[in-house]
């Protein structure tokens, strides 16, 4: 017997071989997770050996509605241990607020609530400048999937325009994550929020005392149960400030403005020099430039070209089966 084969029923022949074999592999993944679900918070906790570990098995038996009030204290002190709004950081900063324990203290939280017990729900990291510090300290490590996490939520919170301002001013705070926070401000700024356009401004003049103002690490979004907020009853002065800061530089912008249209040749000429400078100092800000004096930039830029690159082979894989899809189905 011959085997003739139209090549739409080899396709098909092949795509079923496939779509079976990803079936499988789909299932058995599946049934890994049902199994890892059907371990007891109890057996994961005697499995433990470190505290990361104790901890997930903790969320695990608060939510399986084992609650004692001792065992939430101390989920709630262990995961908010490991926060800290400071540049300092530990081995163990942030340790708690990546994805996995996050989302094990977030059900527990929920399942606490429904119980009659507020205290976990209470203490989950919604407040914006917590956010962005979360975010900030994934981002400067070169975690952007982690990061991206938290940026997300600051996005869904605050809607894109003010949430990236209020990234972008966190994290214009931190050498490491100033090219990154300028490229936040931009965007809002391009979206028409006033105050980014404004720290974008101040940015362009870094002998200013506004400059010194925006890029000093602050608590200024925290309550005053933030343990890192020592210094929290001077945030109140620095937001009030930080409006007369810039309600001066308005003026002296205004100042400057009337007294350039006075002035001769000489004094524009020089006044375009400066201009020129404050934005060679942005786009060096932005990452645009030094990046053969900064090994950490260049890795970065590095890494989200390779994204990029990867997500541009993607989508061409992805139109590529379409039309072919397309094709097949107009050959039958």
């Amino acid at each position: 017997m011959t085997l003739n084969l139209r090549p739409l029923t080899l396709a098909l022949a092949v795509a079923s071989l496939v779509l079976s074999g990803c079936s499988i592999e789909q299932e058995d993944q599946q049934e890994a997770k049902v199994a890892v679900d059907r371990v007891s918070g109890a057996q994961l906790l005697a499995q433990a050996t470190n505290d990361y570990e104790r901890f997930l098995a903790n969320c695990r038996i608060c939510i399986e509605g084992n609650l004692t009030n001792p065992q939430i204290d101390e989920l709630v002190a262990t995961y908010l241990s490991s926060y800290t709004g400071r540049l300092d950081w530990g081995p163990d900063a942030f340790i708690y607020q990546r994805m996995e324990p996050t989302n094990a203290f977030e059900k527990c939280a929920q399942k606490a609530m429904i119980m009659g017990n507020r205290k976990p729900f209470e203490n989950m990291i919604v407040r914006q400048g917590r956010i962005a510090r979360t975010a900030r300290f994934f981002y400067a490590n070169n975690e952007p999937a982690e990061g991206a996490f938290w940026l997300r939520r600051l996005v869904n919170v605050k809607g894109e325009r003010d949430g990236l301002e209020v990234a972008g001013r966190v994290f214009i705070q931190d050498l490491r994550t100033i090219p990154t926070g300028v490229r936040l401000l931009e965007q809002s700024a391009r979206m028409g929020n006033h105050n980014a356009r404004q720290m974008l401004l101040g940015l362009m003049n870094p002998g200013s005392s506004y400059y010194q103002q925006i890029t000093a690490n602050t608590y200024v979004d925290d309550d005053e149960n933030n343990q890192d907020s020592a210094d929290l009853d001077d945030s109140k002065a620095d937001k009030k400030a930080g409006k007369k800061a810039v309600a001066k530089a308005a003026k002296r912008a205004a100042n400057q403005q009337s007294a350039e249209t006075q002035t001769a040749a000489p004094q524009t000429a020089a006044n375009a020099s400066q201009e020129e400078q404050n934005a060679a100092h942005l786009r060096r800000l932005s990452g645009k430039e030094g990046l053969a004096s900064n090994p950490q930039l260049r890795n970065r830029q590095a890494h989200q070209a390779r994204l990029a690159e990867m997500e541009a082979r993607t989508e061409q894989m992805r139109q590529a089966a379409m039309e072919r899809i397309k094709k097949l189905e107009a050959e039958k």
